[in-house]
């Protein structure tokens, strides 16, 4: 590898299209039910104001447009493509938005402990200190723990190259602190 060495890793255009279209969809429903949540929050605080009780229908005016968002958000973490660097990553969040994550904030690579799925060969979490709230929350949702990843699956173009060049750069990370106690 090339000290300026760039690889770019991306998905077909059926699974981005997989994750995109339904995450926009569900985006789009939480937008447009949002105002009848907001009336909603509304409503119930000013029942609790006034001593009275909370509606069924309330709750879910307003759980509805917030579960739908963070869906659609969820939803949108699957299926990012990621250009590799010697610096860090570069992984595409929000379908149109980049961020960097340089080296030192990769934790590590993990498989899933999801039972019947937990097989390297299918897919891995790469856990980091810093993405999106939408991947703090598939983090949170896979049981991963309460730092951010980016799931990384098989129908990634050469997806066993990055997770070993992913693998190389925190061991060589890691060889690096251990250098500095």
């Amino acid at each position: 590898m090339t000290e300026h060495s760039i690889q770019r890793y991306k998905y077909p255009l059926w699974a981005t299209l997989s994750s995109i279209v339904p995450s926009l969809a569900l985006f789009l429903i939480g937008f447009a039910t949002l105002p009848r949540g907001v009336q909603a929050a509304v409503s119930m605080f000013t029942s609790l104001i006034r001593g009275g009780s909370l509606s069924g229908e309330d709750l879910l005016s307003l759980a509805g447009p917030l579960v739908a968002l963070a869906f659609g958000g969820v939803l949108s973490t699957l299926y990012t493509e990621v250009i590799v660097t010697n610096s860090g990553m570069k992984v595409r969040v929000y379908i149109f938005k980049w961020a960097f994550i340089p080296w030192k904030d990769v934790l590590g690579v993990t498989v899933p402990p999801i039972p019947g799925c937990n097989d390297p060969n299918l897919w891995c979490f790469v856990r980091v200190n810093r993405l999106t709230l939408f991947h703090r929350l598939a983090s949170i949702s896979y049981k991963t723990g309460s730092k951010p990843v980016l799931i990384i699956n098989k129908y990634i173009e050469g997806y066993g190259e990055l997770i070993k060049r992913i693998e190389e750069h925190v061991e060589q990370g890691k060889l690096h602190q251990e250098e500095r106690r």
